[in-house]
């Protein structure tokens, strides 16, 4: 995901309606992904090596992402654009699933994709690279649509309201960090109390707790008093 001119590369494990970001890093302009992304990948799959990876279209057009998932044994379901003439004429012509080779101009690698053709309630196309061959298109796309757990989790990490305009690197990534890690506490804490608070409420009750720790006064502008104005 990015927010503004940052860029935020986000690995998260979801299961059963929760959603844990695992690892953060902030991208420069023309940072490559692999060397960061691979090692993590490495360590989830042998923590969760039934688990999925799922990818939207900027991935999904690197031939170097395909490969490096090949090499670690993941399995994966990974929206592609549709670009070639040819691929373009298949899906027309309603093939549901089709093989070819996606090549990378630069460095002349190649990889041979399986792509299956699908469609939600709404009618609208899905092109889906996947090495999982006991599924059906519908049952591949009902996994990918859970790629949204993503987006959401960036949403519910702007609600627990740390918003900057600083254009220090260190500080934005801090305020994304420290929301992740909220929302996350949050979640355990809806796992594991019959209390049931909103995410806004949890973080005040947090606020409230340093506070008193710290005997300050936090004021609605979010200035921080020790001694009581």
């Amino acid at each position: 995901g990015a927010t503004g001119s940052f860029c935020f590369l986000v690995i998260s494990l979801c299961c059963c309606r929760v959603r844990i970001p695992i690892a953060i890093k902030m991208i420069r302009v023309g940072e490559r992904y692999r060397p960061w992304l691979e090692p993590w990948l490495v360590r989830l799959h042998k923590l969760a090596p039934k688990a999925v990876i799922l990818a939207d279209r900027g991935f999904g057009k690197a031939v170097w992402f395909y490969g490096m998932l090949d090499s670690i044994g993941a399995k994966y379901v990974v929206r592609i654009p549709l670009r070639k003439k040819e691929n373009k004429n298949k899906v027309a012509a309603g093939v549901s699933r089709f093989q070819y080779w996606m090549k990378e101009q630069k460095s002349h690698n190649s990889v041979l994709l399986t792509v299956y053709v699908a469609e939600d309630k709404q009618n609208r196309k899905y092109l889906l690279a996947s090495n999982i061959n006991d599924k059906t298109n519908k049952e591949l796309l009902n996994m990918y649509l859970n790629r949204w757990d993503i987006e959401n989790i960036f949403k519910d990490a702007d609600r627990v309201e740390l918003p900057t305009s600083s254009r220090n690197p260190i500080m934005r990534f801090f305020c994304v960090v420290l929301s992740f890690f909220l929302f996350t506490l949050w979640q355990l804490q809806t796992l594991v109390s019959s209390v049931s608070w909103s995410l806004r409420t949890f973080v005040k009750q947090i606020v409230m707790a340093l506070c008193q720790q710290l005997k300050c006064v936090l004021n609605s502008v979010g200035e921080l008093f020790f001694h009581p104005p």
